[in-house]
């Protein structure tokens, strides 16, 4: 795979992730706190990304969304299985 392609499939499977992932949180189904785990995935691919183009700004930016991403699953899907609110 040469360098272009993997930044395309790293850019393009990133923004796919999070518009469904945007998706099911918008829709507030029975499956919208799994858009949190989309998230998650897209934000390892947004960081690779950020991180093979040198864009600082957008490194910090997903590293913080990780987080975010992280206490929604955290809050969304393990704390229910647990019977936390």
């Amino acid at each position: 795979m040469t360098p272009q392609i993997l930044l395309l499939v790293l850019e393009w499977g990133a923004a796919a992730l999070t518009i469904y992932g945007a998706w099911l949180l918008a829709n507030k189904g029975k499956h919208e706190s799994w858009g949190f785990v989309l998230f998650l995935a897209a934000n390892a691919l947004w960081i690779c990304f950020a991180w093979l183009q040198g864009h600082t700004g957008m490194l910090v930016q997903q590293l913080v969304l990780t987080a975010i991403s992280l206490q929604g699953i955290r809050k969304g899907l393990i704390q229910p299985l647990k019977g936390i609110k």
